[in-house]
C-alpha cells in the first residue's frame, strides 16, 4: 500500500497528510472557508460571463445603429444626384466650364461644406 502524500492546505498553506484524496484543507474550519471561497469564485466567474454577454449585446446594438455622419452622407448623395438631374433636365451644363457632355458629373459647392455647413443642402450652393 502506498503512503499518502502530503499536501498543502488551500487556506493556511500548512503541510498535512489527508485522509482521503479529495481533501484540500487541513481542518474542518478551513474546509468551510475553502468552500465559501470557491462559492465566491464561482459567483464572480458567473458575473464576469454575464457582463461579457451584456457588453457583446451592447456592441451589437451599437453597431446596428448608424451614426449621424452616415445619414448626412446618404442625404448629401441624394441631394447631389437630384441637383445634377435637375440641371441637366433644364439644359444647363457644368457651372464651372459650361460643358454639357462630361464623362462624370460632380455636384460641387460654391462654398465648401466645411466652411458653411448650413449651406450643405441648399440647391443654390450646389
Amino acid at each position: 500500500m502506498r503512503k499518502p502524500s502530503r499536501r498543502k492546505c488551500k487556506v493556511c498553506g500548512e503541510k498535512f497528510t489527508p485522509q482521503y484524496d479529495n481533501i484540500r484543507w487541513c481542518c474542518p474550519e478551513h474546509g468551510a472557508q475553502f468552500s465559501m471561497q470557491e462559492l465566491e469564485r464561482k459567483r464572480e466567474k458567473q458575473q464576469r460571463e454575464k457582463d461579457k454577454t451584456e457588453r457583446a449585446a451592447w456592441q451589437e446594438r451599437k453597431a446596428a445603429v448608424k451614426p449621424l455622419s452616415h445619414w448626412i452622407s446618404m442625404t448629401q448623395r441624394a441631394v447631389n444626384d437630384w441637383r445634377r438631374e435637375m440641371l441637366l433636365a433644364a439644359g444647363h451644363g457644368c457651372i464651372s466650364c459650361g460643358t454639357k457632355t462630361a464623362f462624370a458629373w460632380h455636384a460641387g459647392h460654391y462654398r465648401t461644406t466645411a466652411a458653411a455647413p448650413q449651406l450643405r443642402f441648399t440647391d443654390d450652393n450646389i
